[in-house]
């Protein structure tokens, strides 16, 4: 009996409708709706959050490498402008060293023409000496020509009787001879003013060889350091350049030619295009 009346009531409850939902679980059931909702906005504010934080960073790196970029350009175009700047002060240097260099040559101009002129005179006053002795000997002769013309026409005056022609050839003769001694003494006094002119040459000239040799070496001097300033200007610009093409290379706007063209054209090329082998006439 007690296992039918239990079987019935069971029957009965099963078809009984569900009893209503009270308040405070409508109102339990509110509030877990809304926390699952919270929850679910929270997790897509969380979600938004860490995407604003990535796009942040990325944008922050964005512009530290913006900030980088703008500062290797700047470091370029600095040196870019310090190679130029050195290039000019090498023109400029390369101008002064030319200028010296004409100057210094029209130094060693001028002290090879004294020394030629010391030479020159020196070989003017030894023809002068040998000529001054031919001269002297011609005189003496000319002079004993003379003195024997002169006997011989007062031989010849005194024996008119024997040849008036002879006399008249004689006196004529030594009417030249005369003028023989006039014109070597001449000759004589313009080879004498020669010497002495070449004299004079000869005594100034140790003189202004001297002073054209202080005045070269002290120009010597100037030139040096002029030259020691343009080879040190070069390098400076040399130095400066290779920095400008470094910060352009690794900026990538300038492609080194001794490491990425050279090593292909050594690889691919001068096996057979070189100075001795021009295949393809190249």
């Amino acid at each position: 009996f007690l296992t039918v009346a239990w079987y019935g009531v069971s029957a009965l409850r099963a078809d009984d409708p569900a009893p209503e939902k009270t308040e405070a679980q409508r109102k339990a059931e509110e509030l877990q709706k809304q926390v699952e909702e919270a929850k679910a906005r929270q997790q897509e504010a969380r979600t938004a959050l860490e995407k604003a934080t990535a796009d942040l960073a990325a944008i922050e790196q964005a512009l530290k490498d913006q900030q980088a970029n703008l500062e290797k350009e700047k470091k370029a175009l600095e040196l870019a402008s310090q190679a130029e700047e050195a290039k000019a002060r090498e023109a400029e240097a390369a101008q002064s060293v030319a200028a010296k260099n004409e100057q210094l040559k029209a130094l060693t101009d001028g002290l090879s023409k004294i020394k030629a002129d010391e030479a020159q005179a020196q070989k003017t006053v030894k023809q002068a000496e040998e000529d001054l002795k031919k001269q002297a000997e011609a005189a003496t002769a000319a002079k004993t020509a003379s003195e024997k013309a002169a006997a011989e026409a007062a031989e010849a005056k005194k024996a008119a009787d024997e040849a008036a022609a002879k006399a008249k050839a004689s006196a004529e003769a030594a009417a030249k001879a005369a003028q023989s001694p006039a014109d070597a003494e001449a000759a004589v006094k313009k080879t004498e003013e020669l010497k002495a002119a070449a004299a004079d040459t000869i005594a100034k000239a140790p003189e202004a060889i001297q002073k054209a040799e202080a005045d070269l070496a002290a120009f010597q001097t100037e030139v040096e350091k002029a030259q020691e300033q343009l080879a040190s200007l070069s390098r400076e610009a040399i130095d400066k350049q290779k920095a400008a093409d470094a910060a352009l290379i690794e900026m990538g706007r300038l492609v080194s030619f001794a490491d990425k063209v050279a090593p292909i054209f050594s690889s691919r090329c001068l096996a057979c295009h070189n100075a001795r082998t021009a295949k393809g006439r190249l």
